[in-house]
């Protein structure tokens, strides 16, 4: 795995605590807590979505034996998104609408996390964390159910211009 995909890996594996602490009031229930993953394990971002997915799988596995949030266990329900807005946008719905998840891991492409923001997890009230750098999720009046592992590209440029202009 590249040092990109490990740290992509990393950076979802971490976030599951951020979702630990959303669904904490869970607790008193014995059934296993379900989680959403939307992640590109088919099309042009496939390579980068399977190696995210074994590294959130591990981080679930990880969790849960060693007794899981509060005593639960953690179901990770992992769908496609094709790289695809209409795609992502219906496999949200339907991890919002028929599994009730309280939150939703991904994706990866800021359009397609973008769509998914707007259409279903905000206005569902669903947690979503992502990894995506684009200004438009950025800019999402998200009512705090958005967030990002990653530095917006307007942040990463800056800082990328000023090293090469250091290191010349």
């Amino acid at each position: 795995m590249s040092n990109k995909n490990t740290l992509l890996a990393i950076s979802l594996s971490l976030s599951l605590f951020l979702v630990f602490g959303a669904v904490g009031m869970l607790a008193a229930d014995e059934e296993p807590i379900k989680i959403g993953a939307l992640n590109p394990l088919t099309g042009p971002l496939a390579s980068w979505g399977k190696p995210v997915t074994n590294g959130l799988e591990l981080g679930i596995t990880h969790v849960n034996e060693a007794g899981g949030p509060l005593g639960r266990k953690i179901d990770l329900l992992v769908r496609d998104t094709k790289t695809d807005s209409n795609t992502a946008s219906s496999a949200a719905g339907n991890l919002i609408d028929v599994n009730d998840v309280p939150a939703i891991l991904g994706p990866l492409a800021t359009t397609t996390a973008t769509a998914i923001a707007e259409g279903e997890t905000i206005p569902n009230e669903v947690l979503q964390i992502s990894t995506c750098t684009g200004i438009p999720y950025t800019d999402l009046d998200d009512n705090d159910y958005a967030f990002r592992t990653s530095a917006p590209d307007n942040y990463q440029g800056k800082l990328l211009g000023e090293l090469a202009l250091d290191v010349g």
